[in-house]
C-alpha cells in the first residue's frame, strides 16, 4: 500500500519500532507497480475511505460499545 500511495503522488507517514519493518518501509523505492497493479489496488476502494486533505471531513461510525 505504501508504494501505491507514493505512485499516486501522496505523502505517506510510516511508524514502526521494528528495524526490520523500517527497512521494509524504505524498500518501496526499489520497484514500481504496473498499471494493472495500480488499477487492481484502486478497485479495492471503499466508499467510506479515509483519504482526504482534512481529517475533519471524516465522521467516525457510531460506536457499538455500550456505556
Amino acid at each position: 500500500m505504501l508504494r501505491w500511495q507514493i505512485q499516486l503522488g501522496n505523502m505517506v507517514i510510516t511508524k514502526s519500532n521494528s528495524p526490520e519493518r523500517q527497512r521494509d518501509n524504505m524498500d518501496i523505492f526499489s520497484f514500481e507497480l504496473s498499471e494493472a497493479d495500480m488499477a487492481a489496488i484502486a478497485s479495492l476502494d471503499q466508499a467510506d475511505g479515509r483519504l482526504g486533505p482534512d481529517p475533519e471531513l471524516f465522521r467516525l461510525p457510531k460506536s457499538t460499545v455500550q456505556d
